[in-house]
């Protein structure tokens, strides 16, 4: 059964109304004071995280604002929020966090709700885990009574007002409220304080492949990449193009040139044009991307016939021809070619 030790208990006035919008205020809503035993058990410092003001509120009955109850709640009774937007954390700052959390104590509580038999984090993840990481055994929690669909919205506010998710962690964050919970892009927006079209985007980006995905989460791309990479729909290409866009640093603007030209129906892959040729720059793209695979430079020459035409292979050693050969497993004596 859970177990709560209760530090500072006043009863807040009931909400007339859900304003997640208007962030973590409403679940914190004036800042909090721990007691004297609460700071005893070296519970975490403030990480900045939560947003425990209502904007342009200050604390005081006649606004409305009222201290929320602190319980000290064992820190194996809490478990992730399945809903979590961020998928990655940084094992440096954690051990900062921890070691700041040893030293200084806690002043900003996590914030949970009840499940089965224990507590489900909402908000304050990175300082439940650094408090776990030193040993904690007690840390000051808000306990809050909200659903599922809240639960997950709470939880992407708080990283969203941080600002210190990857725009594919917001991407699929917002994809699991629209299909868990069947919400539209607009009722997305109003919920999470985000305007329309920035929802409606990183929706969009939720459908990247794994590979694409991939350079979008460690920022080997922009969002701006991201997008213009969707515009092509031809798997192999698309990969090629995102190979190009890192290792030529392509801007935006380039990459979106780069579609088009591959998308053209005129031009694009696998189409015939009067003059027997594809787009210049999926030609470019192969050649570079087959030039970086096998270590030389590479030409590709397009025949008259629909699907005909020629790669040449350069080489400026015998040992670098050597070598070329041995890719393509063929064995030569180099001496031949004195």
């Amino acid at each position: 059964m859970a177990t709560t030790k209760k530090t500072t208990k006043t009863s807040p006035k009931k909400s007339t109304g859900r304003k997640l919008g208007r962030g973590l205020g409403s679940l914190i809503q004036v800042p909090v004071e721990l007691s004297k035993s609460a700071r005893k058990t070296e519970s975490s410092v403030s990480s900045g995280s939560i947003s425990v003001d209502e904007p342009g509120m200050e604390a005081g009955p006649e606004n409305g604002a009222s201290r929320q109850g602190i319980d000290e709640i064992r820190t194996d009774q809490i478990s992730p929020n399945p809903r979590q937007p961020r998928e990655t954390f940084d094992q440096e700052a954690l051990d900062q966090l921890a070691g700041s959390i040893q030293s200084a104590g806690l002043m900003q509580p996590i914030v949970v709700r009840r499940t089965g038999g224990g507590f489900e984090l909402i908000a304050g993840e990175r300082r439940w885990r650094a408090a776990r990481q030193i040993g904690l055994e007690l840390i000051p929690a808000v306990i809050r009574d909200v659903s599922d669909q809240e639960a997950a919205e709470l939880a992407l506010i708080e990283n969203l007002q941080r600002e210190d998710l990857n725009p594919m962690e917001r991407a699929m964050a917002l994809r699991r409220l629209a299909d868990e919970f069947s919400l539209t892009h607009e009722q997305i927006a109003k919920e999470v304080g985000l305007d329309r079209t920035t929802v409606s985007n990183l929706l969009r980006i939720s459908d990247l492949d794994d590979t694409t995905a991939a350079a979008l989460r460690v920022e080997q791309i922009s969002l701006g990449h991201a997008k213009a990479l969707l515009g092509c729909t031809d798997l192999k290409l698309r990969h090629v193009l995102l190979g190009n866009t890192v290792r030529n640093e392509w801007s935006v603007r380039q990459l979106e040139s780069a579609v088009r030209d591959a998308m053209d129906p005129r031009t694009g892959p696998g189409t015939s044009t009067r003059k027997g040729g594809v787009s210049k720059s999926h030609v470019q793209a192969l050649e570079k991307a087959i030039g970086d695979q096998i270590g030389t430079r590479v030409q590709i020459t397009r025949g008259a016939k629909p699907g005909s035409g020629k790669m040449s292979l350069s080489f400026y050693s015998n040992d670098q021809f050597e070598g070329l050969c041995q890719r393509l497993g063929v064995s030569v004596d180099t001496d031949a070619l004195e």
